[in-house]
C-alpha cells in the first residue's frame, strides 16, 4: 500500500503560518486540549476567542519577532 501512495503523482505545497497571524486556531487546538476526546459543536464563541477575534475583524498586527 506504501508503494502504491508513494507512485501517485503528488503535488504538494507546506507553508509555515506563525501562530500570531492565525490566533484564532491556535487558542482552538490549546481549548480543544482541555476538552474530553470526541466530536464538539460550539453553540457560542469561548470567551478568550472573542478578543482574538475582534483584533483580526480591526485588523490588529501581532508582529514574530526574530532574533538576528
Amino acid at each position: 500500500m506504501i508503494r502504491e501512495l508513494m507512485m501517485r503523482d503528488w503535488r504538494i505545497q507546506i507553508d509555515h503560518i506563525y501562530r500570531e497571524a492565525n490566533s484564532a486556531a491556535d487558542f482552538l487546538s490549546t481549548h480543544a486540549l482541555s476538552l474530553p476526546v470526541g466530536v464538539h459543536f460550539l453553540h457560542s464563541v469561548p470567551l478568550g476567542l472573542r478578543s482574538i477575534l475582534y483584533s483580526d475583524m480591526y485588523g490588529v498586527s501581532h508582529p514574530h519577532f526574530m532574533p538576528i
